[in-house]
């Protein structure tokens, strides 16, 4: 691990419990990366994707309900981070009730 920076804290409705999200950056190769074999069976599948505005968005919402609970907040918070709180309301539009802020 390079650097790791703490996006946010979100809730799981599901299994309720919060969960921290980071952005990690790592010093090894993807192909690297690839080649690990999780130590529990919480990743099913890894995805990548080249990160534009529209990609990413579009990856959030063409994938609803196959990204756990807390990746797609995480993925949310991520695209906050890059593009700010209006890409986030175009992904997640928030009301006063379901505000974090």
């Amino acid at each position: 691990m390079e650097k790791q920076y703490c996006l946010g804290l979100v809730y799981d409705l599901a299994t309720p419990h919060a969960e921290l999200c980071f952005l990690t950056r790592l010093h090894i190769p993807l192909a690297e990366v690839k080649t690990r074999v999780p130590e529990e069976d919480e990743i099913k599948q890894l995805e990548t994707l080249r990160v534009t505005e529209q990609s990413l968005r579009d990856f959030i919402t063409q994938n609803h309900g196959n990204i756990s609970a807390t990746g797609k907040p995480n993925l949310s918070l991520y695209g906050e981070l890059l593009y700010g709180m209006q890409w986030l309301q175009h992904v997640i539009p928030i009301t006063p009730q379901s505000s974090h802020r």
